[in-house]
């Protein structure tokens, strides 16, 4: 593969490029805080796909940093000015029902399928074999260029907020996390942790459990119910009517435990949880309208039936806003669990330029506490994030996406989803998926066309050409 802006000698290997990806995309690197270690903050599986990533760089001929397991860096080229490129080796959990292993690299149909194809272990090779491969031509960046590999992004970012307490902020930088042609706006960020009162244990009839990630749509929901025999035969009656009407997925038996229901959704990206459903704000909605709790949980059930379900706009909380050029705000409950002696309820807030995150906490803390819950902040704040259209930055990386695709119509997008480009003070994300595309992030089955990854790889290429090519400031 060449592009006539590139030298004539650039090119892809592919297949070298495939068996790469695939050993990658084979590590489980999935955040476990019951296996850290030193030199593993974040457990086995993303301390493993970073030093994977690192030996490929030693083995290519590039400088490289292991930043005490939070981070690595891949470093080429000299100047007094910084590149960055920031991409993530850590993915979310592979829940759902997969038609492919989702840690095995499998290509159907011109589709790379595995958990982190697409958010970011894909785009992290790209860059990579655009570094390699303007490496391989002769090019001579005119700055340093730092590909920053962090191992924490599904999470907290404790990967580069550590990494930035020692190593330098590049002058200009993207990501390969989200869309092209490219995000010069990310919404803010604000999880809250809403609990109830606990109850004693004996007076805890129900209990409730959903979702694993603040930033999923929970893709499926378990209550657990103690009643009289009779009633809990009234009940999965009455449950198995309501899911037929309600046209939802779930289960109904009866075990030692009691009575069980259990309802399946569709999990999505918490940037887009309109895509989903949110199997455990549904399942709050019925045991809500059956009337079968009491006490703290009846109220916590309650608060997520009324502000909650199906009100991804934040209307329910009180909250609903619009941008023109950032859209709108977006509310995903993400972890659901009542249990005897905890309980917690987290919801992911997006919202854009124009919104004040105190007032949203305020606003969220006040309705909350109508319902008998405490609210307090239980994730890092992102602020929101933009850089302006007129930045040579953005015009530079656009004209390259436009040269690239022939679509000289093609503009900047704002974006509900965090990545790493707002780590930076000038920055923005880049590619790698092209408009129309759909990698099914955050869901079974998720992939990315090979042929946009390599068109991703040449693009990348080019923009770091660009922007290096001088080692003045653009």
């Amino acid at each position: 593969m060449t592009n006539p802006l590139l030298s004539p000698s650039f090119t892809i290997d592919k297949d070298r490029f495939l068996a790469d990806l695939s050993g990658l995309l084979a590590i489980e690197s999935v955040r476990d805080d019951a296996l850290t270690a030193p030199g593993a903050p974040f457990g086995p599986g993303p301390a493993a796909a970073l030093a994977y990533m690192l030996d490929l760089a030693d083995r290519d001929g590039f400088d490289t940093a292991n930043i005490d397991g939070y981070a690595g860096r891949i470093a080429w080229g000299s100047g007094d000015e910084i590149l960055g490129i920031l991409v993530h080796l850590d993915v979310v959990p592979a829940t759902g029902h997969w038609t492919t292993p989702p840690f095995q690299a499998t290509v159907r149909d011109g589709y790379l399928y595995a958990r982190g194809a697409a958010d970011d272990k894909g785009p992290a090779m790209a860059a990579y074999y655009a570094l390699l491969a303007l490496k391989e031509t002769g090019f001579v960046p005119q700055k340093q260029i730092h590909l920053i590999l962090g191992t924490d992004e599904e999470r907290d970012w404790g990967c580069l907020n550590r990494y930035f307490e020692t190593e330098p902020m590049p002058d200009l930088g993207f990501s390969p996390d989200a869309d092209f042609p490219l995000i010069n706006g990310e919404k803010g960020m604000l999880t809250l942790c809403l609990t109830a009162p606990t109850p004693a244990a004996d007076a805890a009839p129900l209990t409730f459990a959903a979702g694993e990630r603040s930033n999923m749509v929970p893709d499926e929901a378990r209550a657990s119910l103690s009643l009289a025999p009779d009633a809990a035969a009234s009940l999965k009656n009455h449950y198995i009517t309501w899911l037929q009407k309600s046209g939802l997925t779930g289960q109904a038996a009866i075990k030692e435990e009691g009575l069980v229901l259990t309802l399946q959704g569709k999990s999505a990206h918490g940037a887009e949880p309109e895509a989903g459903i949110n199997a455990a704000t549904a399942l709050a909605r019925f045991l809500t309208e059956a009337d079968v709790a009491s006490g703290p949980i009846k109220q916590w059930l309650a608060f997520i039936s009324a502000c909650l379900h199906q009100q991804t706009d934040g209307s329910g909380l009180g909250i609903d806003a619009e941008d023109p050029v950032m859209g709108a705000v977006t509310v995903n409950a993400g972890i659901v669990n009542f249990m005897p002696d905890s309980n917690r309820l987290v919801i992911n807030i997006r919202y854009p330029r124009g919104v004040d995150r105190d007032r949203i906490l305020a606003q969220v803390s006040a309705l909350a506490a109508d319902y008998g819950l405490q609210t307090s902040p239980c994730e890092k704040d992102k602020p929101v994030h933009y850089i302006p259209e007129d930045d040579p930055l953005v015009a530079t990386l656009l004209a390259v996406y436009r040269q690239e695709s022939g679509d000289e119509t093609a503009q900047p997008l704002s974006i509900g989803g965090g990545t790493y480009a707002r780590m930076m003070p000038r920055a923005v994300a880049y590619g790698p998926l092209f408009p129309g595309e759909d990698g099914h992030l955050h869901q079974p089955d998720e992939h990315i066309a090979l042929s946009s990854l390599y068109r991703a790889v040449t693009i990348y290429a080019d923009a770091i050409r660009r922007l290096t090519a001088e080692p003045d400031s653009l």
